[in-house]
């Protein structure tokens, strides 16, 4: 009897999404706390975010839904801080919970959970360097849900219409789902014409309405773009993906080359190919050997790359990430271990899957037929960027959250020969207040140096909106240009590295002589800048040099007065 209330309890849809939630929230207390404010591509979102904020325009090929959504949390928070970590808490839990409702319509409801807290208490599915990528599994999570929902031609339009707006909106790749998943449906319905020889009487008004509505969407965005010459632009943001990814595997087979990863890049393409300029496909054409050593470099890295989706830890030593954005991951025996034990559950699972398919595929897999379909659809899709761009964990969380189902689908599999196991239901409820009560929040007290330059440069921020600005700093200078400077053009805050200036330095010149030079503006002298003794010389004596000084415990702001003329802006990138 008891054991028989504590399974209703569980099988409860409020007490599955009300824990998960709280594990989540656990897993990311403290956020606002410890983590550092986000850098690299998010900084140069936030300018994009702004634009909503302030002028509700976008960057039509810049994931515009994304950024109309952080955007959308500076009417709340003007801190760039505030706002970012706001949003990224806002994509997470509700995350948590979308992922927990594609587990409950796949699988029984304690399987469902256990599967989600996997989701939950992985530090690369919530701490992930940017937020776009986040974002951008939310609307094939959407497209899922639907077709778990409404199986049907309405199911099948609304996924439609859903891939279609995150294909402008959000993420480009999901073009290769779209064109899929948009295949499938395509011969269904031929068939289904041929078999009842018409089509049924609602199909277009279930098609075509939700893709229309899709369309006013991306219409609307489309009004509100600031790009001028949207073929060009693409074609520029192909070139920048392919030079970047292209470079750093390069770099990962020849340690000689010590090129830079960002502009430098293109010196090592007309190297190979000739052309500074090329997208993937151009690329290919141009000299398909060294496309291929690309695609089999990323390929070997694969499994790695996996193993950090599904554990955060892999096995090799050879990171399937950025290492200029993301740690190596940990090298550990155990995602060995469970990788074995994760193939060995699948590959037990298809074998009694097949020898009582007739069962499966009436229970399992015909109820829920589409929904299969697009999953199918995200794992082809998930394969082609892993060996086009790079086996990046946060290119590929759809495939995380795919594979995550049917291993909780070979669970059940095997489950089924051993009845005794379902009594092992009764002690979720009790794993479930367990981990929420004794798993360690993930985030701790470190350094945040970005976090910390905004601060101590915070009281700048109009000057720095409203007056052009060259911006000395040890580090995250492109990052402090974006989150201050929140340009709509490019024309008002320049970076430039201290360890840069220094070496001049070092070759004979005054300090106030590099600076005339390169036309500083504000220089920012944290405890690493004062350890160089002609840095700290020069900061001591500012004033008699016609600077102004803010002095603060983390650091000192000097502020030059008058400004001297701007040199002209260098353009950068960063990483999509």
């Amino acid at each position: 009897m008891i054991l028989r209330r504590i399974l209703q309890v569980v099988n409860q849809a409020w007490f599955s999404y009300l824990t998960i939630f709280l594990l989540q929230l656990k897993m990311i207390w403290g956020i606002w706390w410890y983590r550092d404010l986000s850098n690299i591509d998010t900084a140069y979102y936030f300018v994009a975010a702004y634009e909503w904020f302030a002028h509700r325009a976008v960057y039509i090929l810049w994931s515009p839904l994304y950024t109309a959504f952080y955007g959308t949390f500076l009417h709340v928070w003007r801190d760039a801080y505030q706002a970012t970590t706001a949003h990224r808490v806002a994509i997470v839990l509700g995350l948590c919970l979308l992922v927990l409702a594609i587990m409950r319509r796949l699988l029984p409801p304690g399987i469902a959970w256990l599967m989600a807290a996997w989701w939950v208490i992985l530090p690369i599915d919530f701490d992930s360097i940017f937020e776009v990528h986040l974002f951008g599994l939310l609307p094939l999570v959407a497209a899922l849900l639907v077709l778990l929902w409404k199986p049907g031609a309405w199911g099948r339009g609304w996924a439609l219409a859903i891939l279609l707006a995150s294909t402008v909106l959000i993420r480009n790749e999901a073009l290769i789902v779209l064109l899929l998943f948009g295949a499938c449906c395509l011969i269904w319905e031929i068939q289904c014409h041929r078999r009842k020889a018409g089509p049924g009487p609602y199909l277009w008004l279930q098609y075509g309405l939700p893709l229309a509505m899709a369309c006013l969407t991306i219409a609307f965005f489309y009004t509100r773009a600031l790009e001028t010459n949207l073929a060009a632009d693409l074609h520029e943001k192909e070139v920048s993906n392919f030079c970047i990814s292209y470079a750093f595997g390069y770099h990962q087979r020849h340690p000689e080359w010590q090129g830079s990863f960002g502009a430098g890049c293109h010196d090592l393409l007309v190297t190979v190919y000739g052309n500074p300029r090329v997208t993937f496909v151009e690329a290919a054409r141009l000299n398909a050997p060294a496309v291929a050593q690309h695609l089999l470099w990323n390929l070997r890295l694969a499994a790695d790359g996996i193993q950090v989706l599904l554990f955060n830890a892999m096995t090799g030593s050879i990171t399937p990430d950025y290492d200029f954005a993301v740690p190596v991951p940990a090298k550990s025996r155990a995602a060995l271990a469970a990788s074995l034990l994760g193939v060995l559950l699948l590959v037990t699972a298809s074998v009694r899957f097949w020898r009582d398919r007739g069962y499966w595929w009436a229970t399992l897999i015909k109820p829920r037929f589409w929904a299969w379909q697009a999953m199918g659809c995200i794992t082809i899709t998930s394969g082609i960027i892993l060996l086009i761009e790079r086996p990046r964990p946060a290119y590929l969380f759809a495939l995380g959250l795919v594979l995550r189902v049917l291993i909780g689908v070979s669970v059940l599999i095997i489950a089924r020969e051993w009845p005794k196991l379902d009594r092992l239901d009764a002690a979720l409820p009790a794993l479930m207040i367990l981990l929420i009560l004794f798993v360690p929040s993930y985030y701790r007290p470190g350094g945040r140096r970005l976090l910390t330059y905004y601060h101590l440069l915070r009281p700048f921020e109009a000057r720095i909106e409203t007056t052009p600005t060259i911006l000395l700093t040890q580090g995250n200078g492109p990052e402090l240009c974006n989150y201050l400077a929140k340009p709509r053009t490019d024309n008002f805050c320049q970076p430039l590295e201290f360890v840069d200036l220094r070496n001049e330095v070092q070759l004979g010149q005054s300090w106030q002589q590099v600076l005339d030079r390169y036309g500083v503006t504000l220089f920012l002298a944290d405890a690493s800048v004062m350890a160089d003794p002609a840095a700290r010389q020069f900061v001591m004596h500012a004033a008699s040099y016609g600077w102004r000084s803010v002095t603060k415990p983390e650091g000192i702001v000097l502020e030059r007065i008058p400004a001297p003329s701007l040199p002209k802006k260098q353009s950068g990138t960063g990483i999509q």
